[in-house]
């Protein structure tokens, strides 16, 4: 679904509230450009890590969760969701085995 430049793609978001409970709630995620967000009805905190996963996969069987940061979190509406604005993480590797993937390119 796209509304102007928006996508909306129906998912799944679960993570850890502002009260820490573990929460799953399904919502709409979108994206303009590079920032992405999505509105639920749990309190977040700002930094906090949730992970979000598509309910339609387009072409492919991976519907695996992707891990977001909270970068901010916008006031609650009329019907009690707050708009929330993400960054994905992306995994770091550690100087060992970024040196091990590092050598194993050049040797190959």
């Amino acid at each position: 679904m796209s509304v102007g430049s928006a996508q909306y793609l129906p998912v799944e978001v679960s993570g850890w509230d502002a009260s820490d409970s573990f929460f799953v709630e399904k919502t709409l995620f979108s994206w303009v450009g590079e920032e992405e967000e999505m509105c639920i009805r749990h309190a977040l905190r700002r930094g906090s890590v949730v992970f979000v996963r598509l309910l339609q996969p387009f072409t492919s069987n991976n519907n695996t969760p992707v891990a977001y940061r909270v970068n901010r979190i916008g006031p609650q509406d009329a019907d009690g969701r707050s708009k929330v604005y993400l960054a994905q993480l992306r995994p770091r590797l550690t100087p060992e085995k970024e040196k091990h993937w590092t050598d194993t390119i050049h040797t190959a």
